[in-house]
């Protein structure tokens, strides 16, 4: 009996064994296999940045900017001029891709300004206040190219032509009110670049630095002028882009 049991738990150890072995060596090879693809699997993009291309050839993009802006200018010494002024401006920009990220469309802007300035009467003598509108339209065809830099980022160049009117109202109030206006038309150049954010699916920020260039022929009290006007400043706007044109 001993010389027996000697020999069967060496049997059984090596038949429990065995199955122990291969199913350590299966998960293994299923943990080697696994883990490092999961590794290597990039994170999934935000809904919001755009899959594949992000400005493809046949969309459309719809988008709209506001300007706001208020200054005053007042002497601190008696008798000095004081000039308080308002702008209001508003534009529209809409275009068609004709090929990947490459923007053609038409451009739109209104913009009006309005100011008043009084000049302080001398020798007890009452003083005179001037109040005037100055009133801009403009529209043109209008071209812009994204480089998309990434997560939903992209920088851009743009530039556009005008065709632009003019229109400018001054009038003295008090006792001896008088007044004039001004008309102009002509033609504007604007160039500019910047940077735009994708905020929502579909829905971009645009944040871009603008230099225009205009000559017009004004025409004042039976007078024509040729004057030239030149702007430099930072657009906010926002752009919508659509796969289809759904109007």
């Amino acid at each position: 009996m001993p010389h027996f049991a000697a020999h069967t738990r060496p049997a059984a150890a090596r038949a429990w064994g065995r199955p122990v072995v291969a199913w350590c060596a299966a998960v293994s090879l299923v943990l080697a296999v696994e883990l490092p693809a999961r590794a290597e699997a990039p994170p999934p993009k935000p809904d919001y940045v755009p899959k594949g291309e992000y400005f493809p050839r046949g969309s459309w993009a719809a988008g709209f900017g506001a300007t706001v802006e208020s200054s005053a200018f007042e002497g601190r010494e008696p008798g000095a001029t004081t000039t308080r002024s308002s702008r209001y401006g508003i534009t529209s920009r809409n275009g068609y891709f004709l090929v990947d990220r490459f923007l053609v469309g038409l451009r739109a802007r209104y913009d009006v300004a309005l100011h008043r300035v009084t000049l302080a009467g001398t020798s007890g003598a009452p003083g005179i206040v001037t109040e005037g509108s100055e009133q801009s339209f403009e529209v043109g065809p209008w071209f812009r190219y994204y480089v998309p830099v990434g997560n939903g980022w992209a920088i851009f160049g743009e530039a556009d032509w005008s065709y632009r009117t003019y229109y400018d109202e001054e009038r003295s109030l008090g006792s001896s009110a008088q007044g004039s206006e001004s008309t102009g038309r002509g033609l504007a150049v604007g160039v500019g670049g910047g940077i735009t954010y994708f905020l929502t699916k579909g829905i971009a920020f645009d944040v871009a630095g603008r230099a225009s260039f205009a000559r017009l022929l004004l025409r004042s009290d039976g007078r024509r002028t040729r004057v030239d006007f030149s702007d430099f400043g930072l657009v906010l706007g926002f752009q919508i882009y659509l796969p289809e044109f759904v109007f």
